[in-house]
């Protein structure tokens, strides 16, 4: 029998950072001028991922009588404000968009990172986190190679 209890939690977690990570490249795309569409098409790519596995995340959750909670959290409301907020005051809103896309990058790897390591999760959980999170390091990489093209540039 899986551990419904440790599972439930940890994964509606993830679930509500990936609605964060979604409606934060959403907004960068909002705050992106016109002719940045090489980072609009990024971006939209990281929802599409996000969406794949916000789906895959709940499957999980159901296959076992769990209930995903699917909203944003309050620190990724937060995140996005301070996010509209450094573009609007900078001088270069391509650098801070894309730091602050680092930023958020870093903070949901980190999360599923310290989710896969719980002994308490069931392997298969486990097996999944493991496959998002090696996909969310190609896309942090993919991240910090457009900032630092920007700053060469």
């Amino acid at each position: 029998m899986e551990n419904l209890e440790a599972k439930t939690p940890l994964l509606n977690d993830l679930i509500q950072l990936n609605n964060d990570r979604i409606a934060g490249y959403e907004n960068a795309i909002q705050e992106l001028d016109d002719n940045d569409t090489d980072l609009k098409s990024e971006f939209h790519n990281f929802i599409t991922q996000s969406y794949q596995f916000l789906t895959e995340l709940k499957d999980e959750l159901e296959r076992t009588g769990g209930k995903a909670n699917d909203r944003a959290t309050v620190e990724g409301e937060f995140f996005r404000s301070w996010m509209d907020m450094k573009a609007l005051f900078s001088e270069d809103k391509r650098r801070a968009i894309l730091k602050s896309c680092i930023e958020g990058e870093n903070i949901i790897y980190e999360a599923y990172d310290y989710a896969e390591k719980l002994e308490e999760l069931p392997s298969d959980a486990r097996f999944l986190l493991s496959q998002h999170k090696q996909q969310l390091k190609l896309a942090s990489n993919k991240v910090m190679t457009l900032y630092e093209a920007e700053n060469r540039a």
